[in-house]
């Protein structure tokens, strides 16, 4: 039996994952797990593994390569093939708190932030702060004996490499769901090494070089991959969560990379409104709210290359905007792949560089 890891996390700014009852009366497996799948699908897409995609889902198929897996159903389960890990989620002291910026809308009850110039934005209802420990046990899918020799001893999972994933996650990015309203910030009570999630995406690479089978890059160009993202943080100085919504909207009224509505709405998002025939969009660009004096960004970008603006200089339009907003000293943190796609082994390279480090 493989040895489980549990990780004890305290919340930096508020985590949701809500129920079915759309109330964050706890945290749910669930969603922390649709956080780590996101997010190991982002990883490997940008080092040019194997992701299947909504429309034609992985399943099990013992006698086909792979057993008809890709590199994120064969860790996180798929038709036939159990995920290689349980995750269990003790609540701790976790309590429901409302933000302060938020007041409560008379109507329905939610919580809304208002900015002065009339947005608003709307919270179901108060999310959770505290702490709590998430358990990752290892185990084996139940087709797995069939692909053993006898007496041959079951591969478990390494623990460390989900481990690991969760530490990148509370560096870079948030755990959870409403990252787009600032939440899911959080922090290792005790900091675990990114090294084993370096070395299982190295051996990916390994695997799929050997067997001339990597993904182009241009195959994921419009689903978040790390090849396509950027990650940021700004300093600001007695910010409350009113803050993170005042740029959101000062960025999405931006002139120059948004000045066009629908890609406007491609990248910050959109929730058409009532005899709209457009789409719901999910924004692309997410910020958390403010902790420690900063305000930390990071989403992904869809190529652009044969179109204006391309995706650089959108980037480059958001990175003028952060230096004029908060001035050029108040960006300590920026990190884009525009330039290191050559080849996943490239992208990987960047990503340790970076990102695999404790966050500043």
């Amino acid at each position: 039996m493989a040895k489980p890891l549990s990780i004890t996390l305290e919340t930096v700014t508020p985590v949701w994952t809500g129920g079915a009852d759309g109330k964050a009366d706890r945290l749910h497996a669930t969603g922390i797990m649709g956080s780590l799948r996101w997010w190991y699908e982002a990883l490997v897409r940008g080092v040019g593994g194997r992701v299947c995609n909504a429309g034609k889902p992985c399943i099990y198929a013992e006698k086909e390569r792979y057993q008809g897996l890709c590199d994120v159903c064969r860790i996180f389960g798929a038709t036939g093939w159990t995920r290689r890990f349980k995750l269990i989620v003790e609540n701790g002291d976790l309590h429901s708190e409302q933000p302060s910026a938020s007041t409560i809308d008379p109507k329905s009850g939610m919580l809304v932030f208002t900015l002065p110039e009339g947005s608003k934005w709307y919270l179901p209802a108060e999310p959770l702060v505290g702490s709590f420990t998430l358990s990752i046990v290892p185990t084996l899918p139940l087709k797995v004996t069939k692909l053993l020799s006898k007496g041959e001893e079951p591969e478990y999972l390494d623990a460390s490499v989900i481990g690991a994933l969760v530490q990148f996650i509370a560096d870079r990015a948030s755990l959870g769901a409403k990252p787009q309203l600032g939440l899911g910030i959080v922090s290792l009570r005790k900091r675990l090494s990114t090294q084993p999630l370096y070395q299982h995406l190295e051996q990916l690479i390994s695997l799929h070089e050997k067997n001339r089978d990597s993904r182009p890059f241009n195959e994921y160009d419009e689903l978040p991959s790390l090849h396509n993202m950027f990650f940021a943080s700004i300093k600001v100085e007695q910010a409350t969560e009113l803050e993170t919504f005042s740029l959101k909207y000062h960025m999405r009224h931006l002139d120059g990379p948004f000045g066009e509505r629908n890609l406007r709405h491609r990248i910050m998002g959109y929730v058409p409104q009532r005899g709209e025939r457009e789409n719901r969009e999910g924004a692309k660009i997410l910020m958390s709210f403010p902790y420690d004096n900063t305000i930390r960004l990071w989403g992904w970008i869809p190529r652009r290359d044969n179109a204006s603006p391309t995706r650089n200089d959108i980037l480059d339009d958001i990175w003028a905007f952060l230096g004029k907003e908060y001035d050029e000293g108040s960006v300590p943190f920026w990190v884009d792949f525009a330039s290191s796609t050559g080849s996943g082994k490239a992208v990987l390279a960047h990503f340790k560089k970076y990102l695999l480090e404790e966050a500043k």
